[in-house]
Protein backbone atom coordinates (compact mmCIF):
# COMPACT_ATOMS: atom_id res chain seq x y z
CA UNK A 1 0.00 0.00 0.00
CA UNK A 2 2.49 2.44 0.52
CA UNK A 3 5.16 1.31 -2.19
CA UNK A 4 1.63 2.55 -4.42
CA UNK A 5 1.48 5.47 -2.29
CA UNK A 6 5.01 6.49 -3.13
CA UNK A 7 5.00 5.54 -6.70
CA UNK A 8 1.32 7.51 -7.37
CA UNK A 9 3.48 10.68 -5.13
CA UNK A 10 6.37 10.26 -7.75
CA UNK A 11 4.36 9.91 -11.09
CA UNK A 12 2.89 13.69 -9.86
CA UNK A 13 5.70 14.64 -8.83
CA UNK A 14 7.54 13.83 -12.31
CA UNK A 15 4.54 15.92 -13.97
CA UNK A 16 4.92 18.92 -12.06
CA UNK A 17 8.54 19.02 -12.78
CA UNK A 18 8.45 18.30 -16.33
CA UNK A 19 5.90 21.12 -16.48
CA UNK A 20 8.30 23.25 -14.05
CA UNK A 21 11.15 22.93 -16.83
CA UNK A 22 8.58 23.40 -19.70
CA UNK A 23 8.50 20.08 -21.23
CA UNK A 24 5.72 20.66 -24.04
CA UNK A 25 4.11 17.38 -26.14
CA UNK A 26 2.76 18.35 -29.72
CA UNK A 27 0.48 15.75 -31.32
CA UNK A 28 2.01 14.13 -34.20
CA UNK A 29 -0.23 11.63 -36.59
CA UNK A 30 -0.12 8.22 -36.58
CA UNK A 31 -1.88 5.76 -38.50
CA UNK A 32 -5.09 5.63 -38.65
CA UNK A 33 -7.48 8.43 -36.85
CA UNK A 34 -4.58 7.65 -33.33
CA UNK A 35 -2.63 10.75 -31.92
CA UNK A 36 0.60 9.77 -30.65
CA UNK A 37 1.98 12.24 -27.50
CA UNK A 38 5.84 12.99 -28.64
CA UNK A 39 7.57 14.98 -25.96
CA UNK A 40 9.90 17.83 -26.96
CA UNK A 41 13.48 17.40 -26.32
CA UNK A 42 14.41 19.17 -23.48
CA UNK A 43 17.01 21.58 -23.65
CA UNK A 44 19.99 21.66 -21.49
CA UNK A 45 18.52 24.80 -19.74
CA UNK A 46 15.79 22.50 -18.99
CA UNK A 47 18.08 20.30 -17.49
CA UNK A 48 19.79 22.45 -15.34
CA UNK A 49 16.47 23.87 -14.02
CA UNK A 50 15.72 20.18 -12.86
CA UNK A 51 18.47 19.95 -11.25
CA UNK A 52 18.15 23.13 -9.11
CA UNK A 53 14.80 22.49 -9.12
CA UNK A 54 15.27 19.11 -7.26
CA UNK A 55 18.74 20.47 -4.85
CA UNK A 56 15.78 22.96 -3.53
CA UNK A 57 13.37 20.47 -2.70
CA UNK A 58 12.26 19.30 1.01
CA UNK A 59 13.59 16.56 2.07
CA UNK A 60 16.94 17.80 -0.80
CA UNK A 61 20.02 15.94 0.89
CA UNK A 62 17.87 12.65 1.45
CA UNK A 63 18.14 12.35 -2.21
CA UNK A 64 20.16 9.67 -3.96
CA UNK A 65 19.51 10.37 -7.20
CA UNK A 66 17.41 12.60 -9.40
CA UNK A 67 17.60 12.36 -13.62
CA UNK A 68 15.42 12.72 -16.43
CA UNK A 69 14.49 9.19 -18.41
CA UNK A 70 13.54 9.80 -22.32
CA UNK A 71 12.91 13.53 -22.25
CA UNK A 72 9.46 12.88 -20.44
CA UNK A 73 9.65 11.27 -16.87
CA UNK A 74 11.43 12.88 -13.95
CA UNK A 75 12.79 9.73 -11.30
CA UNK A 76 13.64 10.74 -7.76
CA UNK A 77 15.38 8.35 -5.50
CA UNK A 78 16.08 8.88 -1.97
CA UNK A 79 18.36 6.66 0.46
CA UNK A 80 16.72 4.32 1.67
CA UNK A 81 18.22 4.28 4.97
CA UNK A 82 20.97 6.32 7.00
CA UNK A 83 23.71 4.00 6.51
CA UNK A 84 22.87 4.03 2.87
CA UNK A 85 23.39 7.84 3.17
CA UNK A 86 26.34 7.80 5.13
CA UNK A 87 27.93 5.42 2.62
CA UNK A 88 27.55 7.79 -0.33
CA UNK A 89 28.05 11.23 1.78
CA UNK A 90 30.49 10.69 4.87
CA UNK A 91 30.55 14.16 5.30
CA UNK A 92 26.97 14.40 6.20
CA UNK A 93 25.96 16.65 9.30
CA UNK A 94 22.70 14.54 9.70
CA UNK A 95 22.71 11.88 12.01
CA UNK A 96 20.67 8.37 12.12
CA UNK A 97 17.63 10.04 13.98
CA UNK A 98 17.62 13.08 11.90
CA UNK A 99 16.91 10.80 9.04
CA UNK A 100 14.55 8.65 10.45
CA UNK A 101 12.58 11.58 12.47
CA UNK A 102 12.54 13.53 8.92
CA UNK A 103 11.07 9.78 6.84
CA UNK A 104 9.05 8.54 10.03
CA UNK A 105 5.75 9.38 9.07
CA UNK A 106 4.41 9.19 5.18
CA UNK A 107 3.42 12.73 6.10
CA UNK A 108 6.60 14.19 5.51
CA UNK A 109 6.91 11.86 2.18
CA UNK A 110 3.41 13.88 0.36
CA UNK A 111 4.42 17.11 2.18
CA UNK A 112 7.37 16.58 0.65
CA UNK A 113 6.05 15.62 -2.71
CA UNK A 114 3.33 18.09 -2.98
Amino acid sequence: MIRKHWLTSLTILAVMILSACGANTSPTANQGNEVEQQPAALTEADKQHFDEYTQNLRGAPFIKEATIVNDNRAEILYFKDFAELQAAKPDTKFTEADFNGYWGSIQHFDENIL
